[in-house]
Formats: structure tokens, sequence, C-alpha cells
């Protein structure tokens, strides 16, 4: 009996041992594709969480409109100077972009600033809307040129 249970001590520790592992880390591919993000990103901007659309729209990685989704955050989040960056951005891809052509023209009106350049942006934004954003555009643009006029006058702040 002293002889089996030598025996068979050492395969039984054998067998808890093998049942116990260490701890690994698995590294979990994304489930979503970057079109996805970019949606959850867009949801994201039009329920009011910016915080969240910058991180989707930021796993959207090359995903057209996920420059310009990414902008939209940072503008909302309070970040003017880094959403002009990422506007400027989506435009080098994508100059056809009216979103971005018409949110960069809008912080450029907001910022009082390069207004002549805010127009031209506008204009082209305007002559690319979607129908469903033209009235959006159009009012950027009409504000623009209200506030350049208004500086034309005699005795306006330039």
């Amino acid at each position: 009996m002293d002889r089996a249970l030598k025996t068979l001590t050492p395969l039984f520790l054998l067998l808890v041992l093998a049942g116990c592992s260490l701890p690994q880390v698995t590294i979990h591919e994304d489930p979503l594709s970057p079109a996805e993000h970019l949606t959850l990103g867009l949801a994201a901007l039009e329920r009011g969480a910016p915080a969240r659309a910058a991180d989707e729209c930021e796993d959207a990685g090359d995903e057209p409109g996920a420059l310009t989704c990414r902008a939209d955050a940072l503008y909302l989040q309070g970040d003017p100077a880094q959403a002009e960056k990422f506007y400027r951005k989506a435009l080098k891809r994508n100059p056809d972009d009216a979103t971005a052509l018409n949110n960069l023209a809008w912080l450029l009106f907001e910022a009082d600033r390069n207004l002549d350049e805010a127009e031209k942006l506008a204009v082209r934004a305007v002559s690319l809307a979607p129908k469903e954003r033209a009235s959006d555009y159009a009012d950027t643009l009409n504000r623009i040129r209200t506030l350049r006029a208004a500086r034309a006058l005699p005795g306006a702040r330039r």
C-alpha cells in the first residue's frame, strides 16, 4: 500500500497541477469593421456624446467620413484648433466632403477669422450639399456673408 501511495501521489499532484494553468493574455480581434465604428461614432454625435464619437471615429480609421466625424467630435468637446486640423485633413483626402467644407466654414465664422476662406468653403459646401442638408449649408453661407457685409460698412469693426 505504501508503494502504491508513493507512486500515485506524484501522479495525482501532476494531474492537479495540469488542471491549473497560469493566467494568459489573449488578444481579440475587433469584431467591428471600420464602417461600423463610423456608424457608431455618428450615432454618438447625434446623441450628444462627442467623447464616445471621437473614440469610435478614431477606430473607423481611414473610412470615408471618419476624419470629419472626429473633427465634429473635437469641436463639440471645445477643441476647435484640433477640429480644424482634422477638417483640413479630411478635405485633403476628399475635397468634395460637403460636411467638412461647411463645418470648417462655420468654425472659421465662429472664430471670426479668415472670413474670405470661410465664404469660399461655404459656397463649395452649398454646391455639393445633399438635399437634406442644403438649407443648413446655405444658412452657414448667409451668416458669413452677412457678417462680411456688416464689416464693409463705414465705421464697422474689422
